[in-house]
């Protein structure tokens, strides 16, 4: 069955996550770019031990990294998730190694099996992750064609929402998304967009 993968949406992150809510700027959303997206958490694994014993295994979350598949690379994207800059006035050449800033970045996808009718569309937010570009590889085949798109990979950091809380790194919606209109809405509200940026 076939799972739609869009709505590209982030934001640059400006403060919080301190024991208080982060905050964005200059949010942006990027439609019918995205080919494929991945979360991949890691996790640490350990144990608690007293008399010889042991009384607790203990598996916690300690990063996220983020792989987006895009269709297109617009210099807009490059600059804002790679830290890509302008050669200089007059020219449309971009300079390759910018220090990029951490953004807020999320996309929601089609639910293939929903549990109702309320169900039907399901985001993704990763609070704050940092983009790099990866090596440049292309190739033509005789045979067959083979669509080749770019993929830029993030590494998320943690933020703790709540003093004294824990460290989280991604979140999902939690209301139900009857449309696609209510995941771009929920998109937005991470992000700090309003009215119809």
């Amino acid at each position: 069955m076939y799972i739609t993968c869009k709505g590209l949406t982030y934001a640059k992150y400006s403060s919080g996550g301190n024991g208080a809510a982060v905050a964005y700027t200059s949010g942006v959303v990027k439609d019918n770019l995205l080919a494929r997206a991945e979360i991949a958490f890691q996790y640490a694994e350990g144990s608690d031990y007293a008399d010889g014993k042991r009384i607790a295994h203990k598996e916690k979350m300690t990063g996220v990294t983020v792989a987006l598949e895009l269709a297109d690379l617009p210099s807009a994207v490059k600059k804002d998730l790679l830290g890509w800059a302008s050669a200089g006035q007059g020219s449309s050449d971009l300079l390759i190694g910018g220090e990029p800033g951490a953004v807020g970045i999320g996309f929601y996808i089609w639910n293939e099996e929903p549990v109702s009718e309320d169900d039907q569309w399901i985001a993704y937010w990763v609070y704050k992750a940092t983009f790099k570009a990866e090596n440049i590889a292309v190739a033509t085949s005789n045979d067959s064609i083979a669509y080749q798109h770019q993929t830029i990979n993030g590494t998320g950091g943690g933020v703790q929402l709540a003093s004294g809380g824990d460290v989280v790194y991604a979140i999902t919606n939690d209301a139900a998304l009857a449309t696609e209109a209510a995941a771009i809405a929920w998109l937005k509200a991470k992000a700090g967009i309003t009215g119809n940026t």
